[in-house]
């Protein structure tokens, strides 16, 4: 249940490609299947401070490896960047761990 959701500044170009290309690119990238991955993309309407082109949160259950989380965290960098033309450094993902128990799903409280 690779989970991500991404704020693009409003300077961000529309991407040509599909929005479903994301998922593909980020599989791509990090080297696992896409079955589980969800991504919510969104536009910020006034980013203040430091601009990011992209600020991305990714949410992972406690089962990954430590190398599988390196990987989807910059396959998940690679694959916005490519979606939407930008540079990798205009990208920042940020991590978190759910431990099981931490998720409910379809009103049930899920474990692995």
């Amino acid at each position: 249940m690779p989970i991500a959701n991404c704020i693009l500044s409003s300077s961000v170009a529309q991407s040509g490609d599909h929005p479903s290309d994301l998922i593909a690119k980020w599989g791509h990238h990090s080297g696992v299947d896409t079955s589980e991955m969800t991504v919510t993309v969104v536009r910020a309407e006034q980013p203040m401070g430091k601009e990011y082109k992209a600020i991305c949160t990714l949410h992972l259950p406690s089962v990954w490896s430590p190398k599988s989380v390196d990987l989807l965290q910059v396959g998940l960098a690679k694959a916005v960047s490519e979606q939407f033309e930008l540079k990798v450094a205009d990208v920042i993902v940020m991590t978190s761990i759910i431990q099981s128990g931490h998720v409910v799903e379809g009103g049930e409280v899920v474990s692995w």
